[in-house]
């Protein structure tokens, strides 16, 4: 940031803070980053610190029933009219909408013939809804007004128009307190966007839940965040600079278990000597005062000692790694030598008797370490391949919240999400309800299970993996699903592919096709060294009765066209009796070669590959 930076003589009228306000960002946000109040801010599209201003004191605690006939009027799309001329001044920068306190002081002044002192009394009596006191402040408001030349008619009208404000609108001064803060905070998002990412993870530093949240939210921008490591990361979330640009580095301080103070230690000791260039250098350099197990583990199951070893190995050995530890801390605090000293400074002393057993953590336990520690995840997800894959087989099938963002919702639809929790709950009239938290390649969201529904769950909420039908939910700008069923799914089951193949078309006949056939005695070179250009797809055959017995057969397929990538487009053909469906993969084309002919045949069998040319 600059050198002279002064929040108060930033631009209000800064384009690319408006332009982010319009685009519903605002995660982060003061005031603005409820679901609700995104999706309105988005719709209002603010020009000004006054339309934020508004909108605040509307959506909360206001009467939200009129923003969207302020939103409406500030477009011209609902012609702007008063309760009488006399209010056109009072009510004409909110577009004939009661926004503020100040403005029921000002009509009590202007139609009831009340001081602002007097019209103050009648604001805390409305909210405090005595009824004696109401009525009788009623009574002198039309009395006022009648005196003042209104009919009696018109003064009961505004009367009850100023009602249900005066007693929890925002006062405007309150209003616009809140706007420019909000109005700040979007500045710098817009302008200033890494750094002020950075300041939210530290802002939430302790509380895993936020991190995730605003790790997630960060994902969705071009900004990287690097996964934890012992030698790049510090106390507290930082920004650097390398290859790839400015990137964050993740607060280690935030880990579960992990406290700042001994933290601070290890990290002065590598600013002071240097990385930490193996774990035998780590033992050697940090006192047992500053690790303990728990410490150890969180640091481990983070992946900040993942350039040391396994995480699984690494685990097993914690033990024998702090008895390292606590050994070289008693040595070097009696002052005493080995005799590996006596050969000078370059001679290190040995831990080899650190034995870390060589073992390969999956990915699946090293993200639930990751959650466990940390609330979000840096490895990569091996269901969400999975998931994007079958969204390239059928796009009807949603995997993403983004795709939920542009889908009808008044139709049903089928997703395919890992189940993560569910949690039962009971409705204020006494029904019980379930809410299931979904995971997609982008995110979560939550799905209602109605008690006419909840038998059923049983069946699949359990499974990792769920295929569900059901209707997209949108309430104030959030979205949920309302479950209608659902089944446990199996990436290996074949029957998978069948289900989701109802949008596709009917394969061409056979005869259009020429099948790849080899000659007599003739070496598989003859069948590929033609003129590549001359082919323009290459069709696999898949006959459900033939080969539904092998549960691995789409993943070897898969992987033999994603190692082969180029520019001929395949596509498969689903047999199932008499009917045959073809579908296209989009997402794997190929180049031919011998290598690539044999195992393709080996995999599927030579008759069942074809070259349309």
């Amino acid at each position: 940031t600059e050198k002279d930076f002064d929040i108060y003589e930033i631009s209000k009228s800064d384009n690319n803070t408006f332009k982010l306000l319009s685009k519903g960002d605002t995660f982060g946000v003061f005031q603005l980053e409820s679901a609700g109040m995104r999706k309105y801010i988005k719709e209002l599209k603010p020009t000004s610190i006054s339309d934020i201003a508004a909108m605040i004191a509307l959506y909360r605690p206001g009467p939200m029933e009129h923003i969207d006939r302020f939103i409406r009027s500030k477009y011209g799309k609902e012609k702007i009219s008063y309760p009488h001329e006399t209010l056109k001044d009072i009510l004409a920068e909110t577009y004939g909408i009661i926004v503020y306190q100040d403005q029921v002081l000002k009509i009590a002044q202007a139609f009831g013939g009340y001081t602002l002192g007097e019209a103050d009394i009648l604001r805390k009596a409305m909210g405090k809804k005595i009824q004696e006191v109401m009525q009788a402040e009623k009574s002198r408001f039309i009395s006022g007004s009648i005196e003042k030349g209104f009919d009696e008619k018109l003064s009961n009208e505004v009367f009850e128009l100023i009602e249900p404000f005066a007693g929890y609108a925002f006062n405007k001064a309150h209003s616009v307190s809140y706007a420019m803060i909000a109005y700040w905070t979007a500045y710098f998002k817009a302008n200033y966007k890494i750094e002020y990412f950075t300041a939210l993870l530290n802002s939430s530093i302790n509380n895993t839940d936020k991190i995730s949240v605003c790790v997630n939210e960060l994902r969705k921008t071009e900004l990287q965040i690097l996964k934890p490591n012992i030698n790049t990361s510090n106390v507290n979330f930082e920004i650097i600079s390398n290859d790839k640009g400015r990137v964050i580095t993740y607060g280690l301080s935030s880990l579960k278990n992990v406290g700042e103070t001994s933290l601070s230690k290890i990290i002065l000791e590598r600013e002071k000597n240097g990385d930490f260039e193996s774990l035998s250098d780590f033992c050697k350099r940090v006192d047992s005062s500053w690790i303990n197990k728990k410490i150890l583990e969180s640091l481990v199951k983070s992946g900040s000692f993942d350039e040391f070893g396994d995480r699984g190995g690494l685990l097993d050995s914690i033990e024998r790694i702090l008895i390292q530890i606590n050994s070289i801390t008693k040595l070097r605090n009696s002052n005493q030598s080995t005799m590996f000293d006596l050969f000078g400074e370059e001679v290190e002393t040995p831990v080899n008797f650190i034995e870390i057993h060589e073992t390969s953590t999956d990915n699946s336990q090293k993200m639930f370490w990751e959650q466990e520690v940390m609330g979000v995840s840096f490895t990569e997800n091996p269901n969400h391949k999975k998931m994007m894959r079958i969204k390239q087989i059928n796009e009807e099938i949603i995997v993403s919240l983004q795709q939920i963002e542009t889908v009808d919702i008044n139709r049903q639809h089928t997703f395919i999400a890992e189940v993560k929790s569910y949690e039962k709950r009971t409705s204020r009239k006494g029904s019980e309800f379930m809410i299931v938290k979904l995971e997609l390649v982008d995110g979560s969201i939550d799905l209602m299970v109605w008690q006419n529904k909840l038998s059923e769950v049983d069946i699949w909420v359990h499974s990792p993996i769920a295929k569900i039908k059901g209707k997209i939910n949108n309430r104030n700008g959030e979205n949920s699903i309302w479950y209608d069923s659902a089944e446990i799914f199996s990436f290996e089951d074949q029957s998978n592919l069948q289900n989701n193949l109802k949008s596709q078309t009917p394969i061409i006949t056979k005869e259009e096709y020429k099948p790849k056939m080899k000659k007599e005695n003739s070496p598989i070179e003859e069948i590929t060294n033609g003129n590549i250009n001359e082919i323009r797809e290459i069709i696999i055959t898949l006959d459900t009765q033939k080969h539904s017995s092998n549960k691995h057969l789409m993943d070897d397929i898969t992987r033999i066209l994603l190692d082969n990538e180029g520019n001929i487009p395949v596509s498969i053909v689903v047999k199932n009796n008499s009917e045959k469906i073809k579908l296209n993969l989009p997402f794997a084309n190929v180049n031919t070669s011998k290598s690539f002919e044999e195992k393709l045949d080996s995999i599927v069998g030579l008759q069942n590959v074809f070259y349309k040319h």
